[in-house]
C-alpha cells in the first residue's frame, strides 16, 4: 500500500524535521512537501490559536488535492514561541512579530559570539528582528532584566483525511528566554537554526535549543511530542484503508 501524507509547508527546515521524525516513528509513511504537488502555503493565518491556523492550512491543502484528484491525507502545523511575561506573545504571531517595524528593530546587536562554528546573525533578517523585539519588550517590562523568564515552544499538528476527518495534537517544551542573542549555529546535517532557537534555553538539556543537537530535536522537541500524540490516529487511518 502506498502510504503518503502531504505536509502543508514550504519551510524546508520544518519539512526536514517532520520527515526525519516520521523516519523514527512511522517509517513506512512518506512525507510529501506541499510544494512537490504544486501547493504553496501562503495561506493568511487569521486564526486565534495554533490549532485554528494549522486547520486553515490543512483544509486549504486538502481542497487543493481534491481539485487535482490526489487522494492523500494532509498534515499541517502551526507553531511558535510563547513568553509568559509577554502574556504568551509572540505566540501565533511568532513568524511575523516585528514585521513592519524594520527601522525600530534593526540596530547593532549585543551578540554573544566568536565561536568559529557559529555564523554571525544578520540584523535585517526578520528572525533576528523578532528576537530583538522579544528581548527589548522583556527589558521594558522588567527592570530586573537579570531575572530568568519562562518561555515555551509550542507546536500544533492537524491531520485531515480525504473524507474530512480531523485529528489534532499539541506539543510543548519549557525553558527560558536568554538575555542576549547568540549567533546562529551551523549544522553539518542540513538543519539550520531558525526562528527563536538562539534565544530559547531548553531547561531539559540546560543549553540553548539550537545547541542540543539535531538528534535531540528529533527525539525531544515540541514537534516530536505532538507527532507522538498523533501517531495512533495516523496509523488507524492507514489501517482502515486496508479494509
Amino acid at each position: 500500500m502506498n502510504k503518503k501524507i502531504v505536509f502543508a509547508s514550504s519551510n524546508k527546515n520544518k519539512v526536514k524535521i517532520v520527515k526525519d521524525i516520521f523516519e523514527k516513528i512511522l517509517s513506512d509513511i512518506e512525507i510529501v512537501p506541499s510544494y512537490d504537488v504544486g501547493f504553496f502555503d501562503n495561506i493568511e493565518k487569521t486564526g486565534l490559536s495554533f490549532y485554528e491556523n494549522a486547520l486553515l492550512k490543512a483544509k486549504a491543502l486538502s481542497d487543493y488535492l481534491k481539485i487535482i484528484k490526489l487522494d492523500y491525507p494532509v498534515l499541517a502545523e502551526d507553531s511558535g514561541f510563547s513568553v509568559d511575561l509577554l502574556s504568551g506573545f509572540p505566540g501565533i504571531t511568532s513568524t511575523t512579530y516585528s514585521l513592519g517595524e524594520e527601522e525600530k528593530y534593526t540596530h547593532e546587536l549585543d551578540v554573544e559570539n566568536t565561536n568559529p562554528n557559529y555564523q554571525h546573525i544578520i540584523p535585517n533578517n526578520l528572525d533576528e528582528r523578532n528576537n530583538i523585539k522579544v528581548l527589548r519588550e522583556i527589558s521594558n517590562l522588567d527592570i530586573l532584566s537579570q531575572l530568568k523568564h519562562t518561555a515555551h515552544f509550542i507546536a500544533c499538528f492537524v491531520f485531515v483525511t480525504p473524507n474530512g476527518e480531523i485529528f489534532k495534537a499539541e506539543g510543548k517544551i519549557d525553558g527560558e528566554v536568554t538575555d542576549r542573542i547568540v549567533d546562529r549555529a551551523k549544522s553539518s546535517n542540513d538543519y539550520e537554526s531558525f526562528g527563536y532557537d538562539n534565544i530559547f534555553y531548553f531547561t531539559k538539556f540546560k543549553r540553548l535549543y539550537q545547541a542540543i543537537g539535531y538528534e535531540n530535536i528529533l527525539n525531544f522537541s515540541h514537534r516530536r511530542i505532538a507527532l507522538d500524540l498523533l501517531k495512533e490516529s495516523i496509523e488507524n487511518y492507514f489501517e482502515s484503508r486496508k479494509a
